[in-house]
């Protein structure tokens, strides 16, 4: 490890640092670019999840629907029982 460090000295290599990386010009556009894509991806993932959260509503409500029907259908079915016996 060590070596390798004397190396870059005697070459004349300057560390880098983040503020060199920040004012590079490839740097800047690659941070750009995925500060697009993440942006993409986040839209994206809204959008899915919307449409996911719609489908379950959808769904539920039709569950729900159908759970309150029959419970109409055997309350009347019970107070037809209940008026045929008197």
């Amino acid at each position: 490890m060590s070596d390798c460090r004397l190396l870059a000295d005697d070459l004349g290599f300057e560390p880098l640092t983040i503020e060199i990386l920040r004012t590079e010009k490839q740097f800047v556009k690659l941070t750009k670019k995925q500060q697009k894509d993440m942006d993409v991806v986040q839209k994206r993932h809204v959008k899915e999840r919307s449409t996911l959260q719609r489908q379950h509503c959808v769904v539920f409500d039709k569950v729900v629907a159908v759970q309150e029907r029959e419970k109409t259908q055997q309350t009347k079915l019970v107070e037809r029982a209940g008026k045929s016996k008197r």
